[in-house]
């Protein structure tokens, strides 16, 4: 009896040691415990004027051994105003999958094969969604081209459309620097997505997992990308 009580307190004991104590950090460099930082989540979800204006983005997690340090940013969302005159989020249904997997695997080569789970691990990813009829999706092309310019092999470059590989490869005759990895021919994984306003860029980190969205033209919300990509590197 005595035995079993020991080994039951060395379990415990040891459980303790081992227990990893989570902190988090923000990109202002703001250093938080996690009660700190569930004390200030708890603020802004009691305060009105601050409840459903922010989104929290999850950058980065970094595992030592007994401590787990997470880069945080806290961001202000962009309202549109609706046909009654009220504010909205245009972009709601995206923001939720901030944090989830981007599911590649829902979408196909160009040998008709799905993507493998991982295919985009390893290095952050922009992911523009445009189609060739889209004027401001057309816009953005010479932005997103200076992008991958500057980044060149160190994040992976998609772009995703409804439309068929043939019509896109016509169209890239004539703007060839549009020169991402180009996925045509994914409007059931789009629907999936529940992405209807074009252009639509997302942000990956190299876990393949969502980080952040940008909805509308790229233009003016390129500062925020690059800042941020810059944490993922």
């Amino acid at each position: 009896m005595k035995k079993s009580i020991l080994l039951l307190f060395f379990f415990i004991f040891r459980s303790i040691l081992n227990a990893q104590v989570t902190y988090y950090i923000t990109t202002d460099s703001i250093k938080m415990t996690e009660e700190n930082y569930l004390q200030i989540k708890k603020e802004m979800n009691e305060r009105k004027d601050l409840v459903g204006k922010y989104q929290e983005i999850l950058i980065k997690s970094d595992h030592g051994n007994d401590t787990i340090i997470k880069t945080i940013k806290f961001e202000k969302i962009t309202f549109a105003i609706g046909k009654n005159q009220k504010f909205y989020d245009p972009y709601a249904e995206q923001r939720k999958l901030i944090g989830s997997h981007f599911p590649i695997e829902l979408f196909r080569d160009e040998n008709d094969n799905y993507y493998d789970t991982d295919f985009l691990k390893g290095k952050p990813t922009v992911v523009n969604f445009w189609f060739t009829n889209c004027p401001p999706c057309i816009e953005e092309i010479p932005d997103l081209y200076k992008l991958k310019k500057e980044y060149d092999d160190s994040v992976n470059f998609i772009a995703i459309t409804f439309e068929s590989r043939k019509k896109v490869n016509k169209f890239l005759e004539k703007k060839p620097f549009f020169n991402f990895y180009h996925i045509p021919d994914s409007q059931k994984p789009i629907n999936k997505l529940k992405v209807e306003s074009y252009p639509i860029t997302f942000l990956l980190n190299k876990e393949g997992e969502i980080v952040n969205i940008y909805g509308g033209n790229l233009f003016f919300q390129m500062q925020n990308l690059k800042n941020l990509l810059g944490w993922l590197k």
